[in-house]
């Protein structure tokens, strides 16, 4: 048999795998190219969508430092004084009211406590005075005055026992005068009640012997006799009708006399206690001064703040009145930074316009920008040493203090430098990448 007999020639096709397999594998399916091409398409046209959609805050930048004296309030004495002690160090946060340092001045504490003794012993007078002005009997001690010195309410007893017992002796001797006129008169009412009843019967008798006589039967010496006791009766009458009127005048006198001692004390009590009423309001107002000037000794904050710097060394030194002994920087009041801009950048800037401050000093810190407002903008440029023209214009932080990491606050002060971003609008991406060719497009074609 021949060996090359199921050999195939060499020009035999191979079998078609693509076809033999094409209908059935999946993997081996190429995409339609125009599916690549739409996609792209899409990117695009979001990209593009994109760039008119998302805004980018505009901003005019500035370079300047935190003003001399912005947000800094010195904490000055009124009455000067040695400093007794200080409560306080720099960086210390105080709350408003905190006391801050204490003065020691001895004059001061004198003076209120000479005021405090003086007005006391007037309080004493006073109360004296109201119960002598009320004829009062004894002096009983209110609650208020209670807690005085015994010596002190023993003084004012004493005074008023002395004056009540001169007024108890007047008014006894007036008392006794009056008692005596008062006998005097009952005993000449009854004197003049007798002799009237005695001058009827007298009366009686002579009637009787003057008809005697006339008839001859009583002799004439008898009727005369009667007649002249009848007389004698009528002259004693007169005399005691004019004693009762005079002693009634006496006695009314002697009465008004009574009234008048007993007025005559009030009335010197009510004087003298007006002239101690002046006195005490005219203590209790300087008892009032020296009170403030004690108070006046105790530094305290007059807001919530962050001493800044302290101006004595401790205990010991000495202070003269209206001389600064802290700074502040209360922490509800912003400070001013002055920036420097570009004219060419001046337009659109205004005050109220947002701002962000960047304190060079703090970069390593990473502490964030701190919000601000523009407050001022200059009329005109001004010129630096360079000769090179800028806008002045300051903008005012919240805030006097920036929290740096860690969630403690440090102070800003004056003098830093600081970079200044001022919001003047927004713009989008479009705006900011079709500029230069708007620029282009506008000069183009120009002779320069």
């Amino acid at each position: 048999m021949d060996n090359n007999q199921n050999i195939p020639p060499l020009s035999a096709k191979k079998p078609d795998t693509a076809k033999t397999h094409g209908s059935n594998s999946f993997g081996h399916i190429q995409p339609p190219k125009f599916s690549l091409f739409f996609i792209l398409i899409c990117v695009f046209v979001i990209g593009a969508g994109l760039l008119f959609v998302i805004d980018v805050e505009a901003v005019v930048n500035g370079h300047g430092s935190v003003k001399t004296g912005s947000g800094v309030q010195p904490i000055e004495t009124q009455e000067g004084g040695i400093i007794e002690s200080v409560s306080v160090k720099q960086g210390d946060k105080v709350e408003e009211g905190q006391s801050l340092a204490t003065l020691s001045n001895s004059t001061v504490m004198a003076e209120r406590v000479e005021i405090e003794n003086e007005l006391m012993l007037l309080k004493a007078k006073e109360f004296r005075l109201n119960i002598e002005r009320a004829n009062g009997d004894t002096l009983i001690w209110p609650e208020n005055l209670s807690d005085m010195p015994q010596a002190l309410k023993d003084d004012q007893y004493d005074l008023f026992m002395a004056k009540k017992l001169r007024k108890d002796s007047e008014l006894q001797i007036i008392d006794f005068e009056v008692q005596t006129l008062n006998k005097q008169l009952t005993g000449a009412k009854a004197e003049l009640s007798a002799m009237e009843e005695e001058r009827r019967t007298v009366k009686e008798i002579l009637d009787f012997q003057l008809e005697g006589q006339a008839q001859g039967w009583v002799s004439k010496a008898d009727a005369l006799r009667s007649q002249n006791q009848y007389a004698q009766i009528n002259r004693e009458l007169v005399k005691i009708k004019t004693q009762i009127p005079s002693l009634t005048s006496q006695i009314q006198e002697a009465e008004k006399k009574r009234q008048t001692a007993q007025s005559k004390q009030a009335q010197e009590a009510l004087d003298e206690l007006e002239e101690v009423t002046l006195r005490i309001r005219t203590l209790e107002a300087s008892i009032q001064a020296a009170s403030d000037k004690d108070e006046r000794r105790i530094l305290r904050a007059p807001r919530a703040g962050i001493i800044n710097a302290i101006h004595v060394t401790g205990p010991g030194d000495v202070v003269q009145p209206g001389e600064p002994v802290f700074d502040l920087v209360p922490v509800d009041q912003g400070l001013v930074v002055e920036a420097r801009v570009d004219p060419s950048l001046r337009r659109g800037l205004y005050v109220g316009l947002p701002a962000k401050v960047t304190f060079t000093a703090l970069q390593d810190l990473r502490v964030a920008p701190v919000d601000a407002k523009v407050v001022f903008v200059a009329a005109d440029t001004r010129s630096d040493p360079d000769g090179k023209p800028y806008y002045e214009v300051h903008v005012q932080t919240k805030d006097a203090s920036v929290e740096i990491p860690g969630g403690q606050k440090t102070v800003i002060e004056p003098g830093m430098q600081a970079n200044v971003s001022i919001v003047v609008g927004s713009h989008t991406l479009a705006d900011f990448l079709l500029r230069p060719l708007e620029w282009a497009a506008r000069n183009a074609f120009r002779e320069r």
